[in-house]
């Protein structure tokens, strides 16, 4: 429980943060184009998915889908005969032809995976949770929302809410990672990162998790409760332009 004083917490206090999908192949990731082209039936087995390009100024933009047979609902595809029926445009020009090089990715087998199947799925991703979504390398504007738990982080990190054992203050559930969105979209995140991650070729920062969970971030109490909700009315406004 964070007390009644406490003003700022580290992100790992309020946040799981865990690494994004290891698809073992980019043939996984297709454009909108294509994703556009399936019938809605194949497009189930399909996500927007977050990579660097993803996150433009603190907001998410579906330029990228991934093949992801993982989502709860979906029917388990045991069988090349499933997969195609399940996906006939994907399998026929784009798996098929590439069985090859799928089978010969290392840690296929250690992963237990089938041939079409990523190396790891990350099952935190398995449900559509709301989450904030972050680039793996970045600066200011590299943290995102989603609200509706669609998006599958490739390329990045997503940040969790741990909602269990937090008092919100009557907070709504978005609020504080909206506020977040506003905060890593001004230079205060340059300074906080220059504090705890290190910088990578052409300036960006690491936004690894064992970095970027040392983070300060607004504790959800009572004396910040206004404060947070005005920054979220910002983030609300960056994430939807």
């Amino acid at each position: 429980m964070i007390g009644a004083h406490t003003s700022v917490v580290s992100a790992k206090t309020l946040f799981d943060i865990h690494q994004g999908v290891r698809l073992g192949s980019d043939l996984f990731l297709v454009t909108k184009g294509f994703y556009e082209r399936l019938d809605a039936d194949e497009r189930e087995f399909f996500r927007p998915a977050v990579t660097n390009s993803s996150i433009i100024d603190g907001r998410l933009n579906r330029r990228t889908y991934v093949f992801y047979p993982y989502t709860l609902g979906l029917p388990h595809i045991k069988s090349e005969t499933q997969l195609s029926a399940a996906v006939p445009t994907f399998y026929s020009e784009v798996l098929r032809p590439a069985q090859s090089a799928l089978s010969a990715r290392k840690s296929l087998k250690k992963a237990n995976q089938e041939w079409w199947g990523l190396i790891w799925p990350r099952e935190w991703q398995f449900a559509r949770k709301p989450k904030l979504t972050s680039k793996y390398f970045g600066d200011v504007g590299s943290l995102a929302w989603d609200d509706t738990g669609e998006f599958v982080v490739v390329v990045g990190h997503g940040w969790e809410p741990r909602v269990r054992g937090v008092e919100t203050h009557k907070l709504a559930y978005n609020e504080l990672p909206l506020a977040l969105v506003a905060l890593f979209s001004s230079h205060v995140l340059a300074r906080l990162l220059s504090f705890h991650s290190v910088q990578v070729g052409g300036g960006q920062w690491d936004l690894s998790a064992k970095y970027v969970q040392e983070l300060p971030i607004p504790a959800p109490t009572k004396a910040n409760a206004r404060v947070i909700r005005d920054l979220a009315e910002l983030g609300d406004r960056i994430t939807h332009g």
